[in-house]
């Protein structure tokens, strides 16, 4: 009875799907049949690290998953270096995800979105490394190596949550775009009709003697390293778990997708914080993981709720939408447009097609991709001789001012009830 905390906070016992999360990561650290089976191992299989390093509490469980989160800051960073190409509008990016508040919060909790989001973010990284190359232009082999580096972390994103799935579709749209331009290069050399190249004689020859092999070449690898891989990481991620099947090792995971695909395409559970796709963009109905019940009363509060910076999310819709204007207007042939919509429809569109009840949680995904949003916007319009850069420092002030007004109900930190109740926007 000693060992029972006087009162349960977030500090001491597990909050939200952390019950089901961390006490599954534990449950694989001992070799036990594991209670929660609605989402792939990979995820609690890193988080059991943390609780092998520093043992089953709060630290322990939530380790992996903030180191997982400041590790996306460097990759956000890399990732919008592919993309605009200046170490200005890089860092940009990374303060920006820096001071999103569904980021932090995500990464403060021991639940699996944190390792399905990291992946995500370098798969798309690698992509879009590969997406710039050309294989006429540059070593063949060398463009071998970020096409096998996106689909080793597609493997590992897809066996930590299934929104790796969704990713890998926009990842197979981006790589069928490349070979298509490297065709349509081909038609042009070979005497097609389409235009638009500027094509030097001896780079035409190359292409004429070239393709046919590194197009063939090229498609194997990918089935290898996007197919074969990917699914032999899936099933080692069920290793922790296989010697408590008692022999029934492939069984047990075709037995696994089967039960995942049937809980979540059937869940109807209603939920009053549920909130559907179009409201995620706008923060209509935040997420509320934990309140202190033993405060109600006493003119204190504390909370931790799951929402964006409304300065991230509110001007990332709107970068959406200038975006879209933007390669309509000018038929944009700017291909970072391109791959930047294409990552963010990727983990957006799908959830449009599901049943189940939904939370504004499930945006997090598509976060890094409205930054690189917001990101390009601003790198157009600094452009215009009219702007000032000072504006786009106010801009990140405002970020960050924010994540300082709205911390400690994203953190739970005790706050009187008055400040928590000017902090209710919508």
């Amino acid at each position: 009875q000693q060992t029972v905390p006087e009162k349960n906070t977030y500090m001491n016992s597990t909050y939200f799907d952390e019950i089901y999360h961390a006490g599954t990561a534990w449950e694989y650290i001992m070799g036990y049949n594991p209670y929660e089976t609605t989402h792939p191992p990979l995820g609690k299989v890193i988080m059991g690290l943390g609780i092998k390093m520093f043992g089953m509490n709060p630290f322990g469980w939530r380790f992996m998953g903030t180191i997982v989160g400041i590790l996306m800051i460097p990759v956000m960073y890399l990732l919008a270096m592919v993309v605009l190409n200046k170490t200005r509008y890089a860092a940009i990016a990374a303060i920006l995800m820096t001071f999103d508040f569904m980021h932090f919060t995500q990464n403060s909790i021991a639940i699996i979105d944190s390792y399905g989001v990291f992946f995500i973010m370098l798969m798309f990284l690698f992509m879009g490394i590969y997406y710039r190359m050309s294989f006429y232009k540059n070593s063949f082999i060398k463009t071998l190596i970020p096409l096998g580096l996106s689909g080793i972390f597609f493997g590992l994103g897809a066996a930590s949550k299934w929104i790796g799935l969704y990713a890998g579709a926009g990842l197979a749209v981006v790589f069928f775009l490349v070979l298509f331009k490297r065709y349509r290069e081909y038609q042009f050399v070979t005497g097609g009709k389409n235009e638009g190249f500027k094509i030097e004689k001896e780079k035409a020859e190359i292409i004429k003697k070239k393709f046919k092999k590194y197009t063939l070449i090229t498609l194997a690898f990918c089935i290898v390293f996007f197919i074969i891989i990917p699914i032999g990481i899936y099933a080692a991620s069920y290793l922790p778990i296989i010697k408590a099947q008692e022999g029934r090792g492939l069984e047990y995971i075709l037995n696994s997708q089967k039960y995942m695909f049937n809980y979540h395409s059937g869940l109807t559970a209603e939920h009053t914080l549920a909130s559907p796709w179009y409201e995620w963009p706008l923060i209509i109905k935040p997420m509320w993981y934990y309140s202190d019940s033993t405060l109600y009363g006493t003119g204190q509060m504390t909370s931790i709720a799951a929402f964006g910076n409304p300065a991230v999310w509110w001007t990332g819709t709107a970068a959406i939408i200038w975006l879209l204007i933007t390669m309509f207007k000018s038929r944009s042939t700017d291909k970072m447009h391109t791959f930047v919509l294409i990552a963010f429809l990727a983990q957006f569109l799908p959830w449009i097609l599901v049943p189940r009840s939904m939370f504004i949680y499930h945006y997090f995904a598509s976060v890094p991709f409205i930054i690189l949003m917001i990101t390009m916007m601003i790198q157009s319009i600094e452009r215009k001789k009219w702007y000032r850069k000072e504006v786009t420092y106010l801009y990140m002030a405002i970020v960050i001012l924010l994540f300082v007004l709205f911390y400690p109900v994203t953190a739970g930190v005790q706050i009187s009830s008055e400040y928590g109740r000017m902090l209710k926007w919508m």
